[in-house]
């Protein structure tokens, strides 16, 4: 790690590459920290960037030397649950609380590459590979293709986005989650976090907790509509193996949205939240109102 650092030190400004939809943005860097044999960089929670790296954690890192080598680092972005980080960043570079402080409301979202691979190119010749983390993670789904089950996520977060939309679609769709619930004998460790992402979303449909971007909870409306939708890839009718399918989708979407549901948790804790997932449920068939998104639709899209 200390030689990307290093790296990223002497070039003193490199770029970000995000996917935006189908299209690749880029935007100029410059703070990075190494801790925790980590290379911990920041992206404000009210940037586009933030919201494209929440939809695909996919990302790219280039840097160049005037000595005529440059850097291609790559991976999945995590997004840090500890505050720590943040100040740590305030402390390398205290004109950032400028920016980031409670008179703004804006916040300073630390993250680091996961899965990364790390190459130093020089302008004539091959690349040294100086950091390969591409190998299967023990986490990942063993019976899904996790790209497939990725593509499956974003396919329905247009129909995710128009569902937050409408009381009554949403109040249905609670409705849904707690009869698929029902029939499942037991969650298991690959469903684990089914219950937790079930109520983020209550509480923030009912405006309990907002503290959470509207992407996310985009993101967990989708994985959730396919959790319990009657039709698999692979049947829910086949023992074992339907509720395999649904877990992969899961996983992808806890990949995106794994911070959140840390937050949300800590909001819990913080709070003394005793009422159970089954409670919030049956309560969310009796919540009336209106759409929970305000403004202009074509604004809060966040699907280009």
């Amino acid at each position: 790690m200390s030689v990307i650092n290093d790296f990223l030190t002497e070039a003193g400004v490199f770029y970000l590459s995000t996917v935006n939809g189908v299209q690749p943005k880029c935007r100029p860097l410059g703070m990075h920290l190494e801790i925790d044999d980590k290379i911990l960089f920041g992206v404000g929670d009210f940037k586009d960037v933030f919201r494209q790296i929440n939809r695909n954690s996919r990302v790219e890192i280039v840097a160049y030397k005037p000595d005529g080598h440059w850097l291609r680092y790559t991976g999945r972005a995590v997004f840090e649950s500890d505050d720590k980080y943040a100040e740590l960043a305030f402390e390398a570079s205290p004109q950032l609380k400028e920016i980031y402080n409670d008179e703004t409301g804006y916040k300073l979202k630390m993250f680091h590459l996961e899965k990364a691979k790390a190459v130093i190119i020089p302008v004539m010749g091959e690349g040294t590979v100086i950091l390969d983390e591409t190998g299967v993670s023990e986490t990942e789904p063993d019976d899904f293709d996790a790209e497939r089950a990725s593509s499956v996520l974003h396919s329905g977060w247009l129909e995710a986005e128009n569902m937050l939309k409408d009381t009554q679609k949403m109040n249905h769709f609670f409705q849904r989650l707690e009869k698929k619930l029902k029939l499942i004998p037991g969650v298991g460790n690959k469903l684990a976090d089914v219950p937790i992402m079930c109520s983020l979303v209550y509480n923030y449909f009912t405006k309990n907790y907002t503290e959470v971007p509207i992407a996310s909870i985009i993101a967990i409306i989708s994985a959730l509509t396919y959790f319990i939708s009657p039709v698999d890839m692979i049947p829910d009718a086949v023992p074992g193996l339907g509720y395999v399918d649904d877990a992969s989708v899961i996983a992808a979407c806890i990949a995106l949205v794994n911070s959140d549901l840390d937050d949300y948790k800590k909001w819990r804790d913080k709070n003394n939240i005793v009422t159970t997932l089954e409670e919030e449920l049956s309560a969310s068939t009796e919540t009336t109102g209106t759409a929970f998104i305000e403004g202009d639709p074509a604004e809060d899209t966040y699907l280009e």
